[in-house]
């Protein structure tokens, strides 16, 4: 924040980023105000019309836990040096504009009701998701549509690592990803063959499936990719090796584009260097074209 006042009348607020960003918002209304800080990143989450402080608190220290996380696995500090987390007051949905995270009530009062109950499925899992696009969607921007899996498939998956990574039991948290993993291949499997990842967001709209479809691509199809590279990289180099050249690949990603444009060629780029081997074709097949990759 830059400034907070009135000028002629009217409330009025300058802000600054220091960074090149997309996608700049502003928010108003009645809201109970929680500010919390830890380890140099600070955090005001705010809930809509009435004071939740307990799950304020709860999601604040979730973001603490993710931001680290993320720093960690990218090698990069988080991208924000403050963070906003907005309830919104509605169901089922997030979004992570620069330095803010919009979420939905079911993340403030899980058990409330039966609504909130049915919505807060995976509400942790959407949440870490939408912490992640500080990387995917901030660090590296999309410079299309037809590049949005590289803000949504990796978000969605370093979600998945980072609810594996933040259960203290590492049994329940390799079971925490298996169980993400299994509601991909069953997106995947409920849209069938067909359907390029890339050309996701080119669907008529004529047909109710088409918005479920595009779903099923860039969130249930673009992270099974991910994983399948992953996979790969294990076979080439081993479990351990192969894991640790995924976790280049990625931090390479973000490190050589950071706060520019990213393209699917530059990840290409990437692994033929990582791997010394040519990825194009594998890349026509699972992303450009419209099969699914193997995961055995």
């Amino acid at each position: 924040m830059v400034s907070k006042g009135t000028e002629n009348g009217l409330a009025v607020l300058k802000t600054r980023i220091e960074k090149p960003m997309q996608f700049p918002v502003v928010a108003a209304g009645h809201y109970h105000v929680y500010d919390g800080s830890h380890d140099g990143l600070s955090c005001t989450v705010t809930s809509y019309a009435t004071g939740k402080e307990k799950h304020a608190r709860r999601l604040q220290n979730n973001f603490f836990a993710a931001a680290t996380y993320y720093a960690s696995l990218f090698g990069m500090p988080y991208p924000f040096d403050h963070q906003d987390v907005i309830e919104v007051n509605s169901w089922g949905f997030g979004q992570a504009p620069p330095g803010v995270i919009f979420i939905t009530q079911e993340a403030f009062s899980p058990l409330q009701d039966t609504l909130t109950r049915i919505f807060s499925g995976g509400v942790n899992e959407r949440f870490v998701h939408e912490i992640a696009h500080a990387y995917w969607g901030h660090v590296i921007k999309m410079p299309n549509l037809e590049e949005q899996w590289l803000t949504e498939s990796f978000a969605e998956y370093s979600a998945a690592m980072c609810i594996e990574a933040m259960n203290s039991n590492r049994k329940k948290g390799r079971k925490a990803f298996a169980k993400i993993l299994n509601s991909w291949k069953g997106g995947v499997k409920t849209m069938g063959e067909g359907g390029s990842i890339f050309l996701a967001n080119h669907f008529s709209g004529e047909q109710d499936t088409d918005a479920m479809d595009r779903i099923h691509l860039l969130y249930h199809k673009g992270p099974l990719v991910l994983h399948a590279i992953r996979l790969d990289l294990r076979k080439r180099f081993g479990k351990e090796k192969g894991d640790k050249a995924f976790i280049i690949l990625l931090r390479a990603f973000l490190k050589n584009f950071p706060y520019q444009y990213g393209a699917t060629h530059h990840l290409i780029g990437i692994l033929n260097q990582l791997t010394k081997s040519d990825w194009q074709p594998w890349f026509d097949r699972y992303v450009f074209g419209t099969e699914v990759p193997p995961l055995g």
